[in-house]
Formats: structure tokens, C-alpha cells, sequence
């Protein structure tokens, strides 16, 4: 029974007093302000490709010097008339109608992607987690790749439209007939900017504060 007594006194000290298994560290995270400067810039380079995508030219007919943009993709066979009324009938050239369904579809995927990242960058802001800015680096790179995907259109498209105008005793090379915008060039490198702040933020994590 003493024995006994013994090991219960012993014991009763060791129950109270906590056990030192490491470094202590708040409940609370400690936001990384380098990630949420970096989504912000995101987050305006996003804003700032998907507005030039809607409203700078996609692709220029240096036949008649008319710059085209995606309101006028939406009602391209109006946009033929109103060219054709100029000095060059266009409205007989189908490859350039036949690619619109491509470049309408190009469009509607790029702006649902754009909005899909604008927020996930919007979330990132909140809450800083890693799988969602791998998850917006995916939608970057769709939409990256989108515009490479639209000027290699407007590169076909204007081979063959050249190759349609030799019908009619008219030698023009492509680039002389239709040539990308400043939309798909804008697009191409601000995508890039954000594709590459996104991979450096992945270094940037909220980290627990330690209590001394």
C-alpha cells in the first residue's frame, strides 16, 4: 500500500505540468503578403488580357486595312458586307466565313476561362492555398495557349484565301492578306507574366506563428 502511495504521488506533479514535445506555434497562420502582392498583379494582368481580347483586333485584311475585333467576329457576315462595299468583294472568299465557327468557340473558351481564374485568383486572395493556384496555373495555360491556337487559324485561313485569289489572276502572299492583332500578342505575353508570378507564389505559403 505505501508502494502504492508512492507512485500515485509521484505521478501527480507529471500530470500537471505539460510535456515539452517541440516548439509551440499559434492557431493562426501568418498571411505571406509576397502571395497576396503577386495574386493582385495577377489579377489585373488577367483583367487586362481578357479586355484586350474583346476589344483590341484579333486579326487585320491588310486588303482593304480593316482591323477586326470580336464584335465583329460575333456578326461576321455583316462585317463581309460592310468590307465589301469598299473597293474588294469579300463576301465570295468562304475560307474566311468557314474559320468563324473556330474562332467563336477559340473566343468562348478563352473569356470562360478568364473568369474561372479571375476567381480562383479572388479565393487565392482569401485564403492562399496551393491547390488552388495549381488549379488557376491550369486555366493560365489553357488560356495561354489559346491564342496560338487563334493566330494559327488566321495563318491558315490567309493561305488560303491567297491560294482562292490566284483563281482570279491575283498573286498575294498570306501576310500580305490577313495578320494577327495586337489582341493575341497582348494576350500571349501577359498570360505568360501571370503563369510565371503563379509558379513563383507556389513559394509562398501563410506559415504558423512560433510562441516563444
Amino acid at each position: 500500500m505505501a508502494q502504492n502511495n508512492l507512485r500515485r504521488a509521484d505521478k501527480a506533479p507529471l500530470d500537471r505540468v505539460p510535456l515539452q514535445r517541440g516548439q509551440y506555434f499559434a492557431p493562426k497562420k501568418k498571411r505571406s503578403y509576397v502571395s497576396l502582392i503577386i495574386q493582385i498583379i495577377v489579377l489585373i494582368l488577367t483583367i487586362i488580357s481578357i479586355y484586350s481580347m474583346l476589344k483590341e483586333p484579333i486579326f487585320n485584311i491588310l486588303l482593304v486595312n480593316e482591323p477586326i475585333r470580336f464584335s465583329q467576329i460575333l456578326n461576321f457576315q455583316e462585317t463581309l458586307q460592310n468590307i465589301s462595299s469598299q473597293n474588294v468583294d469579300l463576301t465570295q472568299i468562304s475560307q474566311l466565313k468557314d474559320n468563324i465557327s473556330k474562332l467563336k468557340l477559340a473566343f468562348y473558351a478563352f473569356f470562360f476561362a478568364g473568369i474561372l481564374s479571375l476567381i480562383l485568383t479572388v479565393l487565392t486572395l482569401i485564403f492562399n492555398r496551393t491547390a488552388i493556384k495549381i488549379v488557376n496555373m491550369v486555366l493560365i495555360a489553357i488560356m495561354f495557349a489559346i491564342p496560338f491556337g487563334l493566330a494559327y487559324i488566321v495563318e491558315e485561313t490567309a493561305k488560303r484565301v491567297s491560294e482562292t485569289l490566284q483563281q482570279y489572276f491575283i498573286n498575294l502572299s498570306p501576310d500580305k492578306i490577313l495578320v494577327t492583332g495586337e489582341a493575341i500578342s497582348n494576350a500571349t505575353v501577359l498570360l505568360a507574366c501571370c503563369f510565371g508570378l503563379l509558379f513563383i507564389s507556389l513559394f509562398f505559403r501563410n506559415r504558423r506563428i512560433r510562441i516563444k
